[in-house]
């Protein structure tokens, strides 16, 4: 039943007045020290419903004239408040819409009685509650409802607790009011009136710190400046008036079109700003520029008639490339925009020029290598690993070259780190992939028991499908034995995403493929990914062999080499160039090398005749080896 007006219980039951009173006094002296709303909410709150030995109670905000939304609880069932936070019902309706209409409490001692019962809450399990206007001033803000869940109300509830939490409802409103003011105070002070975005105070609070990030995680940031390529025709022949709907409108693209986890601000008239956070490579920031470009392409015109067409000039600067401060990083960026502006517009620049080079030098390749893909110029070269006890090849690595029509044969080198990260990148690798599977299904039919390592790159292991697509390749090779097929990785790829890859992993491995890790001991926990992941063997780094003769170095090689052994884990070294550095590895217990004294990377069918022809290594003895 709903009552307008809660009916009073005998006065002499429950706690006595001054009780009553002293609790209330104590309640507000508390509130009077809390400045956070939320707590001030809680406190509040509480009270009101501890008065009423109700479970707990919700803030249900105005929004706007037309809609009620939960945001504050204390109190309530986990699930009921995870259901409803944020959510948002007409303000006409239930006992919320009814208290605001009468601006005075109502009561449901019986809720799922009431004509008033929503039947979402019956079904939350809602049995009682009481719901009392919350005001600021004259202006209704929301209503506060107490709610019982664990058992029902009285079926009256005493006037002069009501009129207590009537108290406790108002000052629940008038700090409401002060966090709206507060949070209306701190939007003029940070964001822009006219198109909701930053303003320049917010965009260098969030470089500051962007910055900072950059330089923990060794990612880029970039800045990019940005000005409308005809901007001031509109005003002058469109008027202001539409000028402002085509800022708010650019606005909405550039939100858009930049990823989540970038910020894009206004810093007054045209001139907008996009900050490109933890990128990996200069890629990532070139794909934002680009949509940057395209949405800012468009026609402005009054009354149906296409009057101007809007184009957007970019400058963009990278930290670290340019190691500048925050003030000259925007500066630098905004030098290079108006450079774009001098050329004709409608494209994005740099303000260094060394990095315009590189990066031009990056598209040039990236072409080249999708031209050469197409042509079908790249190929497989197989460097053996051999067991240096017995002079026997065990495996090999695949190794990819490019025959490039002008520049001959080329190594990786030349032309796999200027490609990194990109789309070409991942079709490369995905080439390199297919045709090894290939190779080791043609090397099991014809018996010779090798396996085969290729080396991934992390973005590529990392992209979405990879696992699907190596599963793909396997079912078009049956001949192929998973288990011999290697992947290598290096330890960066494992530090970008520890629980991606150690799933990715497991999933692989689960299929028999077998993942080693690269360039061992250039990292500062490879022992804790070799614990963890299933690494079923670990490659010393080049650098550390070729140093041997150092002391230092060759005692770091024998640790590697021990870890290896402790972990039963394999352990190749590479880079093997002389029949010393051989004999050293062997007699510190590394039985397999990679290396040009063993062998260079072959051809396909030079590999199979070096095989045919029954090679072996020269062994040295050990006890030649040096120190």
């Amino acid at each position: 039943m709903v009552h307008s007006h809660p009916s009073a219980s005998d006065d002499g039951a429950g706690e006595s007045p001054d009780r009553l009173f002293d609790q209330l006094i104590g309640t507000l002296g508390e509130l009077s020290r809390q400045l956070d709303f939320s707590v001030f909410f809680e406190r509040a709150a509480r009270a009101a419903a501890d008065l009423l030995g109700a479970d707990g109670a919700a803030m249900i905000v105005l929004d706007g004239a037309e809609y009620l939304q939960y945001r504050f609880f204390i109190g309530l069932p986990p699930q009921y408040e995870a259901r409803y936070r944020n959510h948002r019902f007409p303000a006409h309706l239930g006992t919320s819409g009814q208290a605001l209409r009468s601006g005075r409490p109502v009561f449901c001692q019986d809720y799922a009685a009431s004509d008033q019962a929503m039947p979402e809450y019956v079904a939350a399990g809602l049995k009682s509650n009481l719901v009392v206007p919350v005001f600021a001033g004259d202006m209704p803000v929301g209503v506060l409802a107490i709610s019982w869940f664990s058992h029902r109300a009285p079926e009256s509830l005493e006037r002069r607790r009501v009129a207590v939490v009537e108290v406790l409802a108002g000052l629940i409103g008038t700090a409401f009011h002060r966090l709206r003011l507060e949070q209306e105070l701190e939007t003029r002070a940070l964001y822009d009136a006219l198109t909701g975005l930053p303003n320049r105070s917010k965009l260098f609070a969030r470089l500051e710190h962007a910055l900072y990030q950059s330089r923990q995680a060794e990612r880029l940031t970039a800045v990019m400046v940005m000005d409308l390529d005809g901007f001031k025709q509109v005003n002058d022949r469109l008027g202001h008036q539409v000028g402002d709907r085509l800022l708010q409108d650019v606005a909405r693209r550039l939100r858009d079109v930049v990823r989540r986890s970038d910020m894009v601000a206004r810093l007054g008239g045209d001139e907008f700003v996009v900050l490109v956070e933890n990128c990996a490579s200069v890629v990532e920031i070139e794909h934002v520029a680009a949509r940057l470009v395209t949405a800012l392409n468009f026609g402005v015109g009054m009354g149906g008639n296409l009057a101007l067409r809007i184009t957007a000039s970019v400058g963009i600067t990278v930290y670290p490339f340019d190691d500048a401060a925050p003030e000259a990083l925007l500066s630098h960026a905004d030098a290079a925009m108006y450079e774009v502006k001098k050329t004709g517009g409608q494209r994005y620049g740099y303000f260094d020029a060394r990095l315009h080079r590189r990066i031009h030098d990056r598209q040039r390749i990236e072409l080249e290598v999708r031209r050469g893909l197409e042509e079908g110029e790249f190929r497989l070269v197989f460097q053996p690993v051999v067991d240096a006890q017995t002079g026997r090849a065990v495996g090999a690595e695949a190794l990819v070259r490019w025959a490039h029509p002008e520049q001959g044969l080329m190594g990786p080198g030349h032309f796999l780190p200027q490609i990194e990260g990109t789309a070409v990148s991942a079709r490369l690798g995905a080439w390199v992939l297919r045709h090894a599977v290939a190779t080791l299904a043609d090397w099991e039919r014809r018996g010779l028991g090798l396996w085969l390592s290729v080396n991934v790159d992390g973005h590529e292991l990392e992209g979405h499908g990879f696992a699907s697509r190596l599963r793909e390749m396997l079912r078009e090779h049956p001949d192929c034995d998973p288990s011999r097929l290697k992947i290598e990785i290096v330890e960066s790829t494992v530090i970008n995403d520890f629980d991606k890859v150690g799933r990715l992993i497991e999933e692989l491995a689960e299929l028999g493929v077998r993942f080693v890790l690269d360039d061992f001991g250039t990292g500062y926990a490879s022992i804790a990914y070799l614990r963890r992941l299933h690494i079923q063997a670990i490659k010393i780094d080049r650098g550390f062999v070729a140093a041997m003769e150092d002391p230092g170095e060759r005692a770091l090689v024998g640790s590697l080499i021990q870890i290896a052994s402790t972990l039963f884990v394999e352990c190749v070294a590479e880079g093997v160039e002389t029949a010393e550095q051989r004999a050293t590895l062997l007699g510190m217990g590394c039985r397999l090398l990679q290396g040009y004294y063993l062998a260079r990377p072959m051809p396909a069918d030079d590999f199979l005749d070096w095989l045919a022809g029954g090679h072996r290594l020269r062994l040295v003895p050990i006890s030649d080896a040096p120190g």
